[in-house]
């Protein structure tokens, strides 16, 4: 008897479950999403400016991976809303198994629980089947960015092998990142850490880097590997790979200016601000 690949036989299982249970939002093809599940990274956009704009530090939270424990995605979601310090949430990808609109509209109401805004990258996974059409409908365009408390908050699409794509859009990443004079300080969100095959080409990863050494990046934010947390620094820019959240990980950012330190949590406690590598290591074998 053939038996099917891991992940097959997880998707042959979730149909059937979905079937048993009378759900009809689960084809791998389908896109027909309420109005109020359209157009979220708009919405959240307009709450973040109904805020004030810090004057000096402020906190953001960071989580990722949260596909495969989407139970600790409502705990690290509680979490969050019971601290009164954190003024947006940034999703480092991968929120779907296998892209499907049933699956995004599950972590939409998730996120939806959150008391303040939210703003998301998009993962390997969620850009599978007929997920980047379906992210585009409910979040938006996958490349974008937005200001705050002096700093550019870059959400960064490098999923190129799900996109079918042979090259990083490194000329949007130049261009956002340069479009101000003077350039203020930038904060780049993405899925996959930069020495990530095959997503990142072998001959991009050095001009990647370089564009964000050469124009202000101090923080890049990726998930993708579900390991342990892994900090190092590349000049100015410092790389910091969250955990996935299916052991309950999440971080707590404090940013003032273009200094930043970053706290280790589960829902019961934070650890102390993290130390960060002081020179560029590739990430651990």
């Amino acid at each position: 008897m053939t038996s099917l690949p891991r992940a097959s036989s997880r998707f042959v299982l979730a149909v059937a479950l979905m079937t048993a249970a009378g759900c009809m939002r689960f084809s791998p093809y389908q896109i027909d999403l309420e109005d109020d599940e359209r157009d979220q990274t708009a919405q959240n956009l307009n709450e973040l400016d109904k805020r004030p704009q810090p004057n000096g530090s402020f906190r953001f939270a960071f989580v990722t991976d949260t596909h495969d424990g989407l139970d600790e995605f409502k705990d690290i979601v509680d979490a969050i809303n019971r601290r009164h310090d954190i003024e947006f949430v940034l999703h480092g990808g991968d929120f779907t198994d296998f892209g499907t609109q049933q699956e995004y509209v599950w972590a939409l109401e998730i996120l939806k629980d959150l008391d303040v805004p939210f703003f998301v990258t998009a993962g390997n996974h969620d850009m599978l089947v007929n997920g980047p059409k379906v992210f585009q409908q409910m979040f938006g365009p996958s490349n974008y960015f937005f200001d705050w408390g002096g700093i550019k908050f870059v959400f960064f699409n490098t999923n190129t092998t799900e996109l079918h794509q042979d090259h990083l859009d490194l000329g949007w990443l130049e261009r956002t990142l340069t479009n101000e004079d003077p350039e203020p300080p930038g904060i780049v969100i993405t899925h996959h850490p930069p020495d990530s095959r095959p997503q990142i080409p072998v001959d991009e990863t050095d001009p990647y880097r370089q564009i964000q050494r050469d124009h202000g990046v101090f923080l890049n934010l990726h998930g993708h590997l579900h390991e342990l947390t892994w900090a190092w620094q590349d000049g100015p820019t410092t790389y910091l790979r969250g955990a996935a959240a299916l052991h309950s990980n999440f971080y707590v950012i404090t940013v003032n200016g273009n200094v930043f330190y970053y706290e280790h949590c589960v829902p019961a406690r934070c650890d102390p601000p993290g130390d960060v590598i002081p020179t560029w290591q590739p990430r651990p074998p």
